[in-house]
């Protein structure tokens, strides 16, 4: 191998490590690994690599795409869901009757209804409540907050 080398740079041996040492300064020759000796395949194996590298990454970057599309509709979900939550179950004007119904004094009538308008969850428990008791609850309701 070394006598090969040397005579591929026109030089019938080297003497020293400092005939070596001029030739590489003078840009005459270069050194280079010895690891990959006989290995043919190093630059092709490494651009495998790099393909395989590339791959990988654009298929994370896919995968981390469509995570953040599924986040993304999921608050947009919840938002939905929080709105829906917010709104009255039943319109203003039905909230107004249904006090009429249970017989709530005219004084009471305002604070109740909105207090009721307040509170949606409120309004929620109050008509899933049977009709006879609602006057009860709506006062207990009322009077814990």
């Amino acid at each position: 191998m070394r006598q090969r080398w040397a005579t591929s740079i026109g030089e019938g041996s080297m003497e020293n490590i400092e005939d070596i040492d001029h030739l590489v300064a003078q840009n005459e020759v270069t050194l280079e690994s010895c690891d990959n000796v006989g290995d043919n395949n190093v630059g092709e194996a490494s651009s495998k690599a790099k393909k395989r590298k590339t791959s990988k990454n654009e298929d994370m970057e896919q995968i981390m795409g469509a995570i953040q599309n599924v986040a993304s509709a999921m608050r947009d979900g919840n938002l939905i869901f929080e709105r829906s939550m917010a709104r009255l179950p039943i319109p203003e004007q039905e909230v107004f009757h249904l006090l009429d119904e249970i017989g709530i004094d005219s004084k009471l009538q305002t604070r109740a209804y909105l207090y009721l308008i307040k509170n949606p969850d409120m309004l929620r428990a109050f008509i899933g409540y049977p009709m006879e008791k609602r006057k009860e609850l709506l006062f207990t309701m009322m009077s814990d907050s």
